[in-house]
């Protein structure tokens, strides 16, 4: 008779996935970036920086100011990161935007640091004369003249050309110079009670981006032999300067009167001046004086620096 071998159990696994377990594991195997929505809404976002931005100068691509070009180079890197991200392999996206992040962060936080010291930093003199065009203004009493210089003001810097200060552009001739007012706020380093020549006019009068020995009425007065005061006041027209020879300039009592006119911008500030008339005569120049620091900060920042370069 046959023996009986030993009979081997026969194992059958049964594997119950629960519910739970079922979701978990979905989420393993899902995209770990399922937002896809992120990077189109990041392009929409620097097509209306650029559709909402206006032509200007100074401006990069003309349009794009200090501000809006960093937010276009933000909204453009992060987009194109993003889309780079996509392409990849779901067991990779992770780690790689990780990287990305990593990097961003470090930059911003370099930069930051950059920004603040170059703020922070003390300045040695203030850039551009407060006192001259618009910056600042001055103010008046007088219900004929929107606005005056303080008398006996006394102001030392590095000054910049017009057309360099209202542009915000660099001024390779920029020189130190001395700005001074009289007991009238005009501009002249001594109080004039007489004088054989005056002048009378905006800011090629007043001249106040320059050395006071190189204004016209100094010059004038010098080829001429004559005494001089300088009654030029920036932003002034018309209106105005015949307000200034009634009221300042005849009791000189001047044997010349040079009135200077100018063609650049008398017209559009004569069209202020009646606006301010017509409204009542309020604060002529609501802007304050730029600080010495954020001026010192232009020059010292990366950002502005990497800015003017795709100017």
């Amino acid at each position: 008779m046959g023996s009986w071998s030993a009979a081997r159990p026969l194992a059958i696994s049964v594997r119950v996935r629960l519910p739970d377990q079922e979701k978990r594991s979905r989420a393993a195997t899902a995209d770990p970036n399922p937002r896809a929505w992120l990077g189109w809404v990041l392009l929409v976002g620097l097509i209306a920086v650029w559709l909402l931005s206006a032509h200007k100068p100074n401006a990069v691509l003309g349009r794009l100011s200090y501000l809006q070009f960093w937010l276009s180079v933000i909204l453009l890197i992060s987009a194109a990161s993003f889309f780079v991200v996509r392409q990849l392999p779901g067991r990779l996206r992770r780690a790689v935007a990780f990287r990305f992040a990593a990097v961003a962060m470090g930059l911003v936080i370099a930069l930051s640091l950059c920004e603040a010291i170059a703020f922070l930093w003390p300045v040695k003199h203030q850039m551009d004369n407060p006192w001259y065009l618009v910056a600042g203004g001055g103010t008046s009493d007088s219900v004929d003249l929107p606005f005056e210089r303080p008398p006996h003001l006394q102001w030392e810097g590095m000054s910049r050309g017009d057309l360099a200060l209202l542009n915000g552009d660099a001024d390779p001739y920029a020189r130190r110079i001395t700005f001074e007012t009289d007991r009238e706020g005009f501009r002249n380093s001594r109080d004039i009670e007489r004088a054989d020549l005056i002048t009378i006019g905006d800011s090629f009068t007043e001249a106040g981006n320059v050395l006071e020995a190189e204004s016209f009425s100094v010059l004038a007065g010098q080829q001429l032999g004559l005494s001089s005061r300088n009654l030029g006041r920036a932003a002034y027209t018309a209106a105005t300067e015949l307000t200034v020879l009634k009221k300042y300039g005849l009791k000189c009592q001047p044997k010349v009167v040079v009135w200077q006119v100018s063609e650049a911008n008398d017209l559009v500030e004569m069209q202020t001046y009646t606006n301010w008339v017509a409204a009542g005569r309020p604060r002529y120049f609501d802007v304050k004086p730029k600080s010495a620091r954020f001026d010192a900060w232009k020059t010292r920042s990366p950002t502005v620096r990497i800015f003017d370069l795709f100017k």
